[in-house]
């Protein structure tokens, strides 16, 4: 089984992509806010929200969700059980 991070590392330098680096903060223990996405990757708030509904949850089948604290709405990546398959 491949693993999720060399699905989206670029493959002629070797460095995480964008979408590596967003994946990266959605994996974390309570996920990002739209902001730390933005600066981590210095892409717009509509790119952002792109990448988590298109490649994220179509191509990739991961599972994102979203929280609401207070007035900001973090971004996080549902933990993938055993039976779950990975596109």
């Amino acid at each position: 089984m491949e693993l999720l991070s060399d699905l989206v590392k670029s493959p002629t330098s070797g460095k995480p992509t964008k979408q590596q680096i967003i994946i990266d903060l959605l994996s974390r223990e309570g996920g990002a806010c739209l902001e730390e996405m933005i600066e981590a990757t210095n892409w717009q708030k509509h790119s952002i929200r792109g990448v988590i509904s298109g490649s994220l949850k179509k191509k990739l089948g991961l599972k994102v969700q979203s929280r609401i604290t207070g007035n900001v709405r973090s971004y996080f990546i549902e933990a993938v059980t055993n039976n779950a398959e990975v596109r």
